[in-house]
């Protein structure tokens, strides 16, 4: 059992990863790699938008580059996937049937927002766990127990919060709508979702089981359990923010994101100074900065924020030059552009491709 745990395992994450290659189109193992590991730059940005892998940004933060490239090898290896000339890679047909068949009978994350909510996540279950665990005690009147948040910060943050909560609801009506939120939100995700995460709560008489007890009890391999239960958060979170049924854990998801930006304090200086109606040039000037890194705060804004006004910051003319060369040519690139006698910064051409990309899918 143990060493058909270990083999399933391994086997999972080459699956998943499997899956992230095209037929379509080659791709960089290397890109894919920093895309799941969470590498912010502008570049990677733009990378997880093209190959349409936002959601899983930033899903895999601790996978090592060894271990990812290893893997890489084997499917190589195995012809399902095939590397070109120039070292990108691309999923064979065998490949793509192996993928199909591997994941008929196992899970597949299709709810991963790691872009998004990849940072918040963590803090949030971290919260969200704790709460749980002492809500439960306090419905039982039970005090003798080890929490199971050490930080003093959280602890004390929690005090308080329950003091503010008692103002309004009763200790029993408190408990009593907190575990009411649970059940309603664990019957709306999927139900190997809802299991992973019961079995990890803390409460009352019972205690969490580790990533590992899940995958013995549920002959299922670790990583995959693992991917569930992200999978799983994921999904709480999109209903939390959507639903107005939450108003508990809804309180828990602002309190986790609350110092949580999605963009660096650099990009928001950059985009600050730009809603200011200043010019690119003149926020280099002002903040001391080269051009091009003003630039990737540009692209790394656009790609983020779906509602960014793109084309308020292109010149009308460039915006519908290129955009008429990308009707006519959707992979046209920038130096072919150059070629036909259209002088912009690449920074343009970038925004007008994600621009495209938004307003064609």
């Amino acid at each position: 059992m143990e060493g058909m745990n270990q083999l399933e395992s391994s086997l999972y994450l080459e699956y998943l990863f499997l899956s992230l290659f095209s037929r379509k189109e080659a791709r960089k193992p290397i890109s894919v790699f920093h895309i799941l590991t969470g590498k912010r730059t502008a570049s990677i940005l733009y990378v997880a938008e093209s190959y349409q892998l936002k959601h899983f940004f930033s899903c895999f933060r601790h996978l090592k580059k060894e271990e990812y490239l290893k893997k890489m090898d084997i499917l190589i290896e195995r012809n399902e996937l095939k590397t070109t000339s120039d070292s990108l890679v691309y999923l064979t047909e065998k490949g793509e049937k192996a993928v199909a068949n591997f994941f008929e009978n196992h899970y597949y994350p299709t709810h991963f927002n790691g872009l998004l909510e990849g940072r918040s996540l963590k803090s949030f279950w971290r919260l969200l766990t704790f709460v749980t665990q002492v809500l439960s005690e306090m419905s039982h009147e039970n005090v003798r127990y080890l929490p199971i948040e050490k930080e003093w910060k959280q602890q004390i943050w929690l005090k308080s919060w329950l003091q503010m909560q008692k103002k309004m609801l009763s200790k029993e009506m408190l408990s009593q709508s907190f575990a009411k939120e649970w059940m309603a939100l664990l019957a709306m995700i999927e139900p190997i979702g809802a299991t992973v995460i019961s079995l990890k709560l803390t409460g009352y008489k019972t205690y969490g089981k580790t990533a590992k007890q899940i995958s013995i009890l549920l002959e299922r391999e670790l990583d995959e359990i693992q991917v569930i239960l992200t999978d799983g958060l994921f999904q709480c979170i999109k209903y939390i923010k959507e639903s107005n049924e939450f108003p508990l854990f809804l309180e828990l998801y602002l309190e986790s994101i609350r110092k949580i930006s999605l963009f660096n304090q650099s990009t928001l200086e950059t985009k600050k100074l730009i809603d200011e109606g200043s010019s690119l040039d003149e926020v280099a000037t002002k903040r001391g900065l080269k051009l091009s890194t003003v630039s990737e705060h540009l692209i790394e804004l656009a790609i983020l924020d779906e509602t960014y006004p793109i084309k308020e910051l292109i010149p009308e003319r460039d915006y519908r030059q290129i955009m008429g060369l990308f009707e006519l040519n959707p992979t046209i690139g920038y130096y072919e552009i150059e070629e036909q006698g259209y002088q912009i910064p690449f920074y343009i051409y970038r925004l007008l491709q994600i621009e495209r990309r938004r307003t064609n899918g």
